[in-house]
């Protein structure tokens, strides 16, 4: 089994993004109506004002509408349908798999599908890796991968079908190009990791959410039941498709790419307080 995650954009990683919230914001209005240096002079004029008759008629004031909206509660567990978990072999090629996954279940909900086909919304990470591998088929990156779905789309599963015999060095033909047009994506956005209100929310609408781990040897020994919650080791990084949770067991349900016998029949539950630390890098979720 391998992993196979290229840092994305090293300048980039670890820094927290600019968050505005409602108290900052309320600190900026109040600046820019208090402008320092300016003073407005006191109008000393005296002016004389003619008597009004008083309007002696009675107003009904409104009661003011004190009813705050709630917003729409989470159900406490849900899972997106996902197609199998397949095996990635020797190649460094999750992140292909973890965004074509995420773009199977994409297409599956857009169309009201009701099974996955290899013919019709399962994708093919060969399409994908194939031209954003690093030397020797040892990893991709995130962005990278992402960028060639919105700028080239992806061409499914039975046109370009996985294997780690041919190397990784076959390139689309003019076929599957053309096929991969007719499955873009529009953009890319990112969450930040310790939001959870963010990731089950997009999970529950039935976006899978691709975040990339640092990986140690109890995630390789994963097995039926197993909560991942602490990180032992660095054993590298590694990319999934995060595609349920569930507030009973107080996890993430992620699809791997190590197939299904390993882990939760090809998944792997991760603890919402540990998923910011193993989570090493930036998540996204696609947009269509």
């Amino acid at each position: 089994m391998y992993s196979g995650t290229v840092e994305d954009d090293a300048a980039m990683v670890n820094k927290t993004p600019l968050v505005l919230s409602a108290n900052l914001l309320t600190k900026l209005s109040t600046a820019r109506k208090s402008k320092p240096g300016t003073t407005t002079p006191t109008d000393t004029t005296t002016t004389t004002v003619p008597t009004t008759p008083t309007d002696t008629t009675t107003t009904t004031t409104q009661p003011v509408d004190t009813t705050v909206i709630a917003p729409t509660p989470l159900p406490s567990n849900y899972s997106i349908v996902m197609p199998s978990p397949r095996y990635q072999g020797s190649e460094g090629s999750c992140v292909a798999f973890a965004v074509t996954y995420a773009r199977a279940a994409e297409q599956y909900y857009k169309t009201g599908a009701v099974a996955y086909s290899d013919a019709v919304n399962v994708f093919s990470p060969e399409y994908v890796f194939n031209q954003v591998t690093m030397p020797g088929c040892t990893g991709s990156a995130v962005t990278t991968s992402l960028d060639l779905l919105k700028n080239q789309g992806v061409c499914t599963w039975q046109s370009m079908p996985y294997s780690t015999n041919n190397g990784c060095s076959v390139l689309p033909t003019t076929a599957q190009f053309t096929e991969a047009a007719n499955y873009k994506i529009a953009s890319y956005s990112r969450l930040i990791d310790s939001d959870k209100v963010a990731i089950k929310t997009m999970i529950s609408k039935n976006h899978p959410v691709i975040a990339t781990f640092t990986i140690d040897q109890s995630f390789y020994d994963a097995y039926p039941g197993f909560i991942w919650k602490t990180l032992t080791g660095n054993s590298g990084s590694h990319t999934m498709a995060v595609c349920g949770y569930d507030d009973a067991k107080h996890a993430y349900k992620a699809i791997n790419s190590w197939g299904p016998t390993w882990g939760d029949a090809g998944y792997i539950w991760i603890d919402y307080d540990f998923f910011p630390v193993a989570a090493s890098y930036y998540t996204y979720v696609i947009n269509l």
